[in-house]
């Protein structure tokens, strides 16, 4: 079993039957089977997800990922960039935006 916490982004190669552990930390995860097959779950569900070459399934909130190679497989784990939300003083003029 692997135990990871990606920060960015990953491309792992997983042999047939190994587990992946995700943790969610909040911000969108995506998760992309590049190759073989990929099967996944959450702590936070019940539902089940088989990804095939080409297939993406993205996890929100908080929890642990669950990814297992049903058979030898290449996965791509990205998390979503931090935003800040932006604050402006409500006596801002309309029209006027903030880069």
């Amino acid at each position: 079993m692997i135990k990871n916490r990606v920060r960015t982004a990953a491309t792992l190669i997983l042999r047939q039957g190994e587990v992946l552990t995700l943790r969610l930390p909040g911000r969108p995860l995506r998760l992309a089977c590049v190759a073989g097959r990929l099967w996944a779950t959450t702590n936070r569900s019940a539902a089940d997800h088989l990804l095939a070459p080409g297939e993406v399934r993205t996890f929100r909130g908080r929890g642990t990922v669950v990814v297992q190679a049903l058979r030898i497989a290449t996965a791509r784990i990205e998390l979503a960039p931090v935003t800040r939300a932006l604050e402006v003083d409500a006596s801002t003029p309309p029209g006027v935006e903030f880069a």
